[in-house]
């Protein structure tokens, strides 16, 4: 079995090990790039590591009704009316009959009669018209979305 290795990824999607990454010739790094410092040397701090071990992260549980029910204040994602738990549904935006994924991203709260309403139409609209939209997951993360320009292709899109 291999050893696991962490890589930092540099600005030209390059995963250089750790002599890499802080050798200035041969790393490129990103615009603002976070650094430390000791008294006689600079060290980039990679903000993207690629590792060849698993990481268990668990941001939150698979959301249920209940959860998404909290989440939107009981308002159906539809037509927008507040409904009783008991009444609501989990829609899929993009419906599983169509292919759609069983993923967090692609749930939200609905009332019964949107929810039989919508079927499998897809792409759908909610009362504002705008398009119909899912749960994201790494909504907590969005300040970083905004923040770190190379972490745009690792995370969910708002």
């Amino acid at each position: 079995m291999k050893e696991p290795t962490v890589r930092a990824l540099s600005a030209s999607g390059e995963p250089l090990l750790w002599d890499q990454w802080i050798d200035a010739s041969r790393a490129s790094y990103y615009q603002s790039q976070p650094f430390l410092t000791s008294c006689s040397r600079i060290y980039p701090v990679p903000t993207i590591l690629l590792t060849t071990s698993k990481w268990v992260f668990q941001t939150t549980q698979k959301p249920n009704l209940r959860y998404l029910y909290k989440r939107y204040r009981g308002r159906c994602q539809i037509c927008g009316d507040k409904f009783d738990v008991k009444d609501m549904t989990i829609e899929h935006v993009y419906p599983k009959s169509k292919g759609g994924p069983k993923e967090d991203h692609n749930i939200t709260l609905t009332c019964q009669p949107c929810n039989c309403k919508k079927g499998a139409m897809y792409p759908y609209q909610n009362y504002r018209g705008e398009e119909l939209t899912g749960y994201k997951p790494l909504a907590h993360f969005h300040a970083f979305q905004k923040e770190r320009v190379e972490w745009q292709p690792f995370l969910f899109k708002n």
